[in-house]
């Protein structure tokens, strides 16, 4: 099951309006519910930027296609 897509941190309104900092909160705000129900958190990092913000809550992440060729990596 997919509990936040990339959209939600990018677009968490999903009204065009970009508020990743809102995104991000809710992101951090989910991912800290699961770990409170004792339930490890996995993700798909997709780029190479969100990863800081949530990385202290995520149990498990592979990296997405697009962020393996970045040449920030």
């Amino acid at each position: 099951m997919r509990a936040c897509t990339p959209a939600q941190i990018n677009d968490p309104d999903l009204d065009g309006s970009n508020a990743i900092n809102k995104g991000l909160r809710r992101a951090r705000n989910l991912l800290i519910e699961i770990n409170r129900m004792g339930v490890p958190a996995a993700t798909e990092y997709l780029d190479t930027i969100s990863p800081q913000f949530v990385a202290d809550l995520v149990s498990w992440a592979s990296v997405g296609p697009r962020a393996a060729n970045s040449q920030l990596l």
